[in-house]
């Protein structure tokens, strides 16, 4: 791959997964340190391009590189993540009780009770909400799919219980 190809490819990647990086980011991040993880995840990404051989999909491949460096940089970050969650903004009582107001607390929920799993573990859920199926799970994770689904069911198990007691109409 030359450095035309390189550069025209980490830039279609960055354009199609960039949710991806942001959903990666908002689970093993907190907010003050989002911008350095996405940081590592780029460069990440763009220093594993030249290994990319078209055998799997780009998705895997991009899925694989960013939450290993997800995974490595919350190992050397691990003081930082100990802190607690920030305690969301207020909300103007206009918007108190609307469904825009549940949906969205739903949301930061469902992200801070991610962010309470193992690294692994949170890996595994930001997989699954994008919707990869267990075999593809495993792959990335070096995991069997009767592990993922397993490790996976007792994760979500855990997490609705969790949300349950905060919501009573769930």
């Amino acid at each position: 791959m030359n450095d035309q190809e390189r550069e025209d490819t980490f830039e279609r990647w960055i354009s199609e997964y960039r949710p991806l990086l942001h959903r990666t980011v908002r689970a093993f991040a907190r907010p003050a340190d989002a911008d350095d993880l996405m940081q590592e995840l780029l460069l990440s990404l763009w220093k594993a391009l030249p290994a990319y051989r078209s055998e799997s999909r780009a998705s895997t491949f991009v899925y694989r590189v960013t939450h290993n460096a997800a995974l490595t940089w919350h190992r050397g970050h691990r003081r930082r993540m100990i802190e607690t969650l920030p305690e969301p903004e207020a909300v103007p009582e206009s918007l108190e009780g609307s469904c825009l107001h549940r949906d969205e607390r739903m949301l930061n929920l469902l992200y801070e009770r991610i962010h309470e799993l193992s690294p692994v573990d949170r890996s595994l859920m930001l997989l699954s909400l994008d919707e990869l199926g267990y075999q593809e799970i495993g792959a990335i994770h070096g995991l069997s799919s009767n592990v993922v689904g397993v490790r996976l069911h007792r994760l979500r198990k855990q997490i609705l219980s969790d949300m349950k007691e905060n919501f009573d109409d769930l």
